[in-house]
């Protein structure tokens, strides 16, 4: 691929996902949903993808009220993106520490996706979307682009249970 239409298909990702972000601030402002994290990471050096284990539709406020009366996590959200109904939530500061996979909340951006919607075109689309940006942004290489069951010391999961070797032929970068 020649360098000008690299150059071309990463600033074509950064302004779509920034542009589907962007959209949120007005639904944060109006549910309260976002929340700040008590400590951010000086460096980014994963994307860790995850699934939220549902098995019907369920609401963003539903997934924040889990997290934090369930698993009693104080931030609320455990990670810093959602992607549900081809939409991306940012929850949290994208720098900020998240509880999304034991030993990386502090040296990776989260991203989880609503399990019914993970086979949706417009969810799939802003996922690698997503994903380019932030791989563009902290120059996150492609093994670094990770799912919660594939990282070391992970309790047995199959998360986020979506074929990654395919998001990551669609990552922009080594």
């Amino acid at each position: 691929m020649g360098k000008t239409i690299r150059i071309l298909l990463k600033i074509v990702c950064i302004a779509a996902a920034a542009a589907a972000i962007a959209t949120l601030a007005t639904y944060r402002a109006l549910t309260g949903i976002f929340l700040d994290a008590e400590t951010y990471r000086d460096t980014t050096a994963y994307i860790i993808i995850h699934h939220d284990g549902a098995d019907k539709p369920v609401s963003v406020k539903a997934v924040q009220d889990y997290h934090k009366n369930v698993k009693g996590w104080e931030s609320g959200f455990g990670y810093n993106f959602y992607l549900k109904n081809g939409k991306i939530y940012q929850l949290h500061e994208v720098n900020a520490c998240t509880a999304n996979a034991l030993g990386y909340n502090c040296n990776a951006v989260s991203i989880c996706i609503h399990t019914p919607d993970k086979h949706d075109t417009r969810t799939q689309l802003n996922l690698i979307l997503l994903v380019n940006a932030l791989a563009i942004k902290y120059d996150i290489k492609k093994d670094h682009i990770v799912g919660h069951g594939e990282l070391p010391n992970q309790r047995n999961t199959r998360c986020p249970e979506l074929n990654l070797e395919k998001l990551r032929k669609w990552t922009i970068g080594n």
